[in-house]
């Protein structure tokens, strides 16, 4: 059983699960939506057989390790002519802003960057929402790479790179120290299909077209 939280389901695994149906016939696969803090808990219970977080939580019968990491782009409403150049978050409409707050270090680096400007946006809590409003005209947020892929193929928007770039968004796996016989065989199995993400052939996963403007 695969456990994760939803934004890695839906957004960074896709291309993983798609591969791994074609193991089906040796394996049985299932899918389990958590939030953060539980996921470890259930690894630790053995109630699922390998999870993907947000963060990193030591455990000693656990191996945890850094999985995945992509950076935060700004996606826009509509067609603009920046696209794929850089921009200072200071040159956007703060009225228009959809702000997620994506971990500690993004808010630090926001703040930062945002300086003395009022917010005055709407604050969101899930990928689901900023989408829903982003199809309003001028609306923007800062998001990671992999909801923007996903974005781009359902309207018109446009992508920038930011100025004095945000922290990447990191991800983490953690998996048994000791899995038993069969847990180990559906691991290795599922390995088999994660190097797709770390593929550079591998389309969906080449970010730099999307940021160069040839992706629309």
């Amino acid at each position: 059983m695969i456990g994760a939280v939803d934004s890695v389901h839906n957004y960074i695994l896709p291309p993983v699960y798609r591969a791994l149906i074609q193991h089906s016939q040796h394996l049985e696969i299932r899918l389990k939506t958590y939030l953060g803090f539980e996921l470890y808990s259930l690894l630790e219970k053995g109630e699922i057989d390998i999870a993907f977080a947000l963060f990193e939580k030591p455990m000693p019968n656990m191996i945890i390790q850094k999985f995945y990491s992509e950076p935060m782009v700004v996606i826009r409403e509509g067609n603009h002519s920046e696209q794929g150049d850089f921009i200072s978050l200071l040159s956007l409409d703060p009225d228009n802003e959809l702000y997620h707050e994506w971990s500690p270090t993004f808010r630090t680096w926001y703040d930062q960057h945002r300086k003395d400007v009022k917010f005055s946006g709407i604050r969101v809590d899930s990928a689901g929402l900023i989408l829903t409003l982003l199809n309003n005209p001028g609306k923007w947020s800062i998001i990671p790479m992999s909801m923007a892929r996903k974005f781009i193929t359902l309207g018109t928007f446009t992508l920038s790179n930011l100025d004095g770039s945000p922290p990447e968004r990191m991800y983490y796996q953690a998996r048994p120290r000791y899995p038993s016989a069969r847990v180990a065989e559906s691991l290795q199995i599922l390995d088999s299909c994660l190097s797709i993400i770390h593929d550079n052939t591998y389309p969906v996963f080449r970010t730099h077209n999307l940021l160069n403007g040839k992706v629309r």
